[in-house]
């Protein structure tokens, strides 16, 4: 035990953060504390080293309010009770990059009515609730982060263990690696636990690979105008992307969605709830659903609820190695020929997509694969696939789907086929 005047709010030995115990002082787990009345107890498995407990009383790490055009750069920040990093009243223009956020209750929080806040290259890992939470202004970008670990019991409840969090008008969250986060411990299942949850308005998601969250890959709930394409979504718990009442002018092209919906609640791997107001004009094409679970229904990849005004799905590919019923439209359960005489996924596959190695998370189109230029033309907008030499979130790069092959491809990434390189010597045997 340690004397400390002041509660604390994260205590780490070697660096790793402690868990606050659930019982008293005479009955700490491994790796637990607890303050009592100045006293600190806790239990490393035996006597600390000298200066390896740090202890953090402080709720905050840095505040941006009323500042405008401030760059963080390569900062470590640990141990915020709070927010790491805050701009909550005034300011713009402002950028966290290059940075380490760990440790702490929650990450960056932005809730200004100022606009073009960035999040840039940086790691945030091993949080309570949000890696990064912009709830407000416009013109926002989120690019390049490493987020995994939110949703770590460090201090308090746990109630929205999300990796990034954007309610605005405005913003593009692009090539980010969101990975190994959430707590069914909790109770919950699955509902706040997202690799990202967006809604406002003119919201762009794309190029971001988003897997192994006990809840959703992707989740919006309102939103208008907003866009996920060529997306890698795989090994969630829920399921792989969802779409809450009320949005309107959705656009979900080229992602990919595999293996989601693993967890106790699974679903599937695209949900469209007509909750909250019924949603309009949603739109999927060209994408790839690959034996994603569904607890109530065996193979189901896609639910629609309802009738939603405006619903278009076309050009994409499903398939599911455990069932028949590859679809569900307003509670009525499609196999495939059903589904296409209902006039969807009319151009669309059911067949195996052959991607290069699903084991190790690499999405590539094998030469084998049939959503090979069978999907459609989206325009300029979406003409910018995924290469397949793309490594998140330090080398993430493009194609265009207009340069490669007699179509495009369905899927996030564009098939470059190899050609094997000419002979460099010839060996002759005479007899």
């Amino acid at each position: 035990y340690i004397a400390l005047a002041t509660q604390p709010t994260i205590i780490a030995y070697n660096d790793v953060a402690l868990l606050p115990t659930a019982g008293d002082q005479h009955s700490l787990q491994l790796n637990e504390y607890i303050w009592v009345s100045g006293t600190l107890y806790v239990n490393v498995g035996g006597a600390p080293v000298s200066n390896s407990i740090e202890v953090s009383t402080r709720a905050d790490a840095l505040d941006f309010n009323q500042k405008s055009y401030v760059t963080v750069d390569g900062i470590t920040f640990t141990g915020a009770g709070t927010y790491t990093l805050q701009n909550s009243t005034s300011g713009s223009n402002n950028t966290v990059h290059n940075s380490n956020i760990y440790n702490s209750y929650e990450g960056i929080w932005v809730t200004t009515t100022g606009g073009n806040f960035s999040v840039i290259n940086n790691t945030i890992h091993d949080l309570n609730e949000y890696g990064v939470s912009i709830d407000n202004g416009s013109g926002h970008l989120v690019q390049g982060n490493t987020i995994y670990n939110v949703g770590s019991p460090r201090i308090g409840a746990q109630t929205n263990m999300q990796g990034i969090y954007i309610n605005a008008a405005g913003g593009i969250v692009e090539k980010n690696l969101i990975h190994d986060g959430g707590n069914l411990n909790n109770g919950n299942s699955g509902g706040t636990e997202h690799c990202i949850y967006y809604g406002g308005s003119n919201i762009t998601i794309r190029y971001n690979v988003f897997h192994d969250w006990t809840g959703t890959g992707f989740k919006s709930a309102g939103c208008a105008t907003c866009n996920a394409y060529y997306n890698i979504v795989y090994h969630n718990g829920y399921m792989g992307a969802q779409l809450y009442g009320g949005s309107s002018n959705v656009n979900i092209f080229n992602n990919v969605f595999y293996n989601n919906g693993q967890g106790p609640y699974g679903y599937g791997g695209f949900h469209l709830v007509n909750q909250g107001g019924l949603s309009t004009n949603v739109v999927l094409k060209n994408n790839i659903f690959l034996n994603n679970t569904n607890v109530n229904v065996a193979g189901e990849q896609v639910t629609i609820d309802l009738a939603p005004a405006g619903f278009a799905e076309d050009y994409n590919l499903l398939y599911s190695s455990t069932g028949t019923n590859l679809a569900q439209y307003n509670g009525v359960d499609y196999t495939w020929s059903a589904w296409k005489t209902a006039g969807f996924d009319t151009h669309g596959v059911n067949a195996n997509p052959n991607f290069s190695n699903v084991a190790t998370g690499y999405f590539t189109l094998l030469s084998t694969s049939p959503a090979i230029n069978v999907g459609a033309n989206l325009g300029a907008t979406y003409q910018y696939g995924l290469s397949p030499s793309s490594v998140w979130p330090s080398a993430v790069s493009t194609f265009n789907q207009n340069s490669y092959g007699s179509g495009w491809d369905m899927g996030a990434f564009v098939f470059n086929p190899v050609i094997p390189a000419p002979a460099t010597a010839f060996f002759i045997s005479v007899p």
